[in-house]
């Protein structure tokens, strides 16, 4: 027996890894009979979507299906419209619902009329021209905005360019499907009867042509099995790159780089492509454009460090949205875009991470079940998350009032703190170590309900504060602030012969002295913060009187220098004189000035019976008794 319950006997490759398939069982891998006689009918399929492709490609308005009646111009694209002149007919190709319309005939869809396209078009606000740009996508890898792409996809199902899926019509979208044609049906021996199952065409080796050559479906997957594989994702930014050899991951490697501004959506090297006035020029531009050489200069280093093990790997698998991140990654000189080796990955890549390339490499290596009476396969993707546990409402009144006539007497007069109650009930007979529905004692309630006086009480009565709820709780355990604890600590210093109080979690009794040692600390740390605040005022007092002190002696020598400057040059002569008179005389004679009421240095100057420290006092005095 193999993993998943399977059998060479019966083999079922639902889900199976090739790297757990034995190399005997993928030798008799082939393509499915049904398969092989559709081949032709496949091809001429092909053949004719290609050409729906080159006509829808096609400017010209005869490609399109369009008609010459006279002088008027029809077009299949547009039903119902007559164009009068070739050049209308020529901007009708231009629009957005010539392209709709081709894309529609190409599925076998009929045409939709302007109006319809018009109503769906202002219905979902997006414009059809540019749902499939590179910018676009690399917004969406970037951002992850799964709600938008979810919006984007609807609005080209209901237009018709997109087909919708079963699982989708029904709200399943666990399982979405490949893109066309690149799974291939397989069958080996030992198949079970109706069983489907499928290997993704990227697997099989390519022709001169650049076709799959899916007649060597067996050599393909054991040569895959047992080679090197390597990926190489880049978009947004983002570069993630693993080689593996089996389930083995022999290097992996990712960068990052801010290259996209926020909410913008597009990288900085695509808006310089644009040129012109959308060229930014701010710092940010600046940074990103630096971002971009770096992260083209890590990868070409990454490349070349690599070299040997790209060079030996079989399969090559390049995600690379994009001209710019495509160019980013192929080289002439370790990979080229003609390699026979590169492959697209067939189905939706998110962000490239260490993560998502693991989960790529599992899918592709492994056997995808393709769905019974339908030509596609199902690709296996991240399971749903769990279903999130509904919050809990809160009890009613009603269910209150029954979950307490459940409870012990005991247990809810002390989760109230009612002490006579508790005295009563107690001293009637009842168990004062009963449990309520919870496992908890009338003790745990009142520690757990910060009831110190109702602790004490408790234990007084030979409440158990050993006894422990569900979780393993003590009831000093519940205690929520420090006055309950401490009626514990003050009960096991009173009795401490009652109970094994380390075991019932108190860590130690708290004597009298112990309480009046801690006051004496509180009081001396409280005198101590009082000091030190009372220090801190005085501090802020002092440098506040300072502070008016120098401002004062910078105002009054602000003010004497502007005195001094409306002196003329003989005062100015006069006044230093003076002062060297003065420093002469030793010192101030003891009079006052009659002008500035200050102290008169040396000998002072006299007018009529005034006395005057300068000559400047003096005219200002005289000026002032004049008025």
């Amino acid at each position: 027996p193999f993993s998943h319950g399977i059998t060479l006997g019966m083999a079922s490759f639902l889900h199976r890894s090739l790297f757990d398939t034995p190399d005997t069982l993928l030798a008799s891998v082939q393509l499915a009979a049904h398969n092989a006689n559709e081949e032709d009918e496949t091809v001429l399929q092909n053949a004719a979507a290609r050409a729906a492709g080159r006509n829808a490609r096609s400017p010209e308005p005869d490609t399109a299906g369009a008609s010459n009646d006279g002088d008027s111009f029809t077009a299949k694209t547009a039903p119902g419209v007559i164009f009068s002149s070739r050049e209308e007919l020529r901007e009708h190709c231009k629009s957005d619902w010539h392209k709709l319309n081709l894309r529609r005939i190409a599925i076998n869809l009929p045409p939709v009329s302007e109006e319809q396209f018009q109503e769906t078009v202002e219905e979902y606000e997006s414009s059809l021209s540019g749902s499939n740009s590179e910018e676009d996508l690399d917004d969406i890898d970037e951002v992850g905005d799964e709600e938008e792409l979810e919006e984007l996809l609807q609005a080209q199902a209901t237009l018709g360019v997109r087909k919708v899926s079963r699982e989708e019509s029904d709200g399943d979208a666990r399982a979405p499907k490949a893109k066309s044609n690149q799974v291939v049906e397989v069958e080996w021996e030992g198949k079970k009867e109706g069983e489907r199952v499928g290997v993704f065409k990227v697997l099989l080796p390519k022709g001169e042509e650049g076709d799959y050559q899916e007649g060597e479906v067996a050599g393909s997957l054991l040569e895959v099995k047992s080679a090197k594989v390597s990926y190489l994702f880049a978009s947004g930014g983002h570069f993630a790159a693993c080689v593996y050899k089996g389930t083995q991951c022999l290097q992996h490697k990712t960068f990052h780089r801010y290259v996209i501004r926020a909410k913008a959506g597009t990288r900085q090297a695509t808006r310089d492509a644009m040129g012109g006035s959308s060229v930014p020029k701010s710092a940010g531009s600046s940074i990103r454009r630096y971002n971009e050489a770096m992260l083209q200069r890590d990868i070409d280093g990454l490349l070349q460090s690599w070299q040997s093990d790209i060079q030996e790997s079989a399969r090559i698998f390049v995600f690379a949205p994009g001209s710019v991140n495509s160019a980013s990654i192929f080289s002439p000189t370790v990979l080229t875009r003609n390699d026979r080796r590169v492959r697209p990955v067939p189905f939706n890549v998110r962000r490239p991470t260490l993560k998502e390339v693991a989960r790529v490499h599992s899918t592709l290596m492994s056997f995808v079940p393709w769905r019974t009476g339908d030509d596609q396969a199902v690709i296996p993707r991240k399971p749903a998350p769990p279903e999130m546990v509904p919050v809990r409402k809160r009890p009613t009144p009603e269910e209150e009032e029954a979950k307490t006539r459940e409870e012990p007497a005991v247990c809810v007069a002390a989760s109230k703190a009612q002490e006579p109650v508790v005295k009563r009930i107690v001293g009637g007979g009842a168990d004062v170590n009963e449990a309520n529905a919870g496992g908890r004692t009338a003790l745990h309630c009142a520690a757990l309900a910060g009831h110190a006086r109702m602790v004490t009480l408790l234990l007084q009565l030979r409440a158990d504060p050993g006894m422990r709820d569900p979780h393993g709780k003590a009831p000093y355990e519940l205690c929520k602030d420090k006055d309950s604890r401490d009626a514990f600590r003050r009960f096991a210093a009173a009795e401490p012969e009652w109970w094994d109080y380390t075991a019932c979690s108190i860590p130690s009794a708290l004597t009298q002295e112990m309480e009046e040692e801690q006051k004496q600390k509180e009081a001396q740390k409280k005198e101590k913060e009082k000091a030190r605040r009372k220090e801190q005022e005085k501090r802020k007092k002092e440098r506040e009187r300072q502070k008016k002190e120098e401002e004062e002696a910078a105002a009054k020598a602000a003010e004497a220098a502007a005195q001094e400057n409306k002196l003329t040059d003989r005062e100015k002569r006069a006044l230093a004189a003076e002062q060297r008179m003065m420093a002469l005389s030793g010192g101030p004679s003891g009079v006052k000035c009659s002008c500035c009421k200050k102290p008169v240095m040396g000998r002072p100057f006299e007018r009529l019976s005034y006395k005057y420290c300068s000559t400047a006092c003096v005219t200002k005095h005289k000026q002032q008794l004049g008025a």
